[in-house]
């Protein structure tokens, strides 16, 4: 019985994950974090690979439903840990993995156009430099919480 209850788990992530794999990047589990279904800001995340034998440079992320998107990084400094926007973009080297997580680097997303609902995709095109955008969908994910994310 323990089995088909692991089946179970593993099958349910199994759905939820997506990914997007060109010859140059793999983009896994892409998702949106936002407090309450009303919110207008909200804070996103993914793991993107560099599959390409030369560095890749993301300059931005653009939605045609969510007004402004910025790359951040977390920066620790006196014991004091404050979000800072990565000013020139984001460089992967050849074979490099970066991961966007909360506490870590992560897409902030600010004026949805819309309430948004839990597991619907909204719409992005990741921007290179030297490279063709790449559309993702980002799943949203509402956890309901009273608690405030300020930059």
């Amino acid at each position: 019985m323990k089995y088909i209850y692991l089946l179970i788990i593993l099958f349910s992530f199994s759905i939820q994950a997506h990914e997007y794999n060109t010859e140059n990047v793999l983009i896994k589990d892409p998702w949106i974090k936002v407090l309450k279904k009303d919110s207008i800001n909200g804070s996103a995340y993914m793991k993107i690979k560099n599959n390409n034998n030369k560095d890749i440079h993301i300059i931005n992320i653009k939605s045609p439903s969510i007004k402004k998107i910025t790359l951040h990084k977390t920066v620790i400094k006196n014991d004091v840990m404050t979000m800072r926007p990565h000013k020139n973009g984001i460089i992967l080297k050849e074979g490099e993995t970066m991961t966007f997580l909360e506490g870590g680097d992560h897409i902030m997303m600010y004026g949805f156009s819309k309430d948004l609902k839990n597991n619907e995709l909204v719409e992005t095109n990741i921007i290179f430099k030297k490279a063709k955008p790449i559309k993702v969908f980002f799943k949203v994910k509402i956890v309901n919480s009273k608690q405030k994310h300020n930059h």
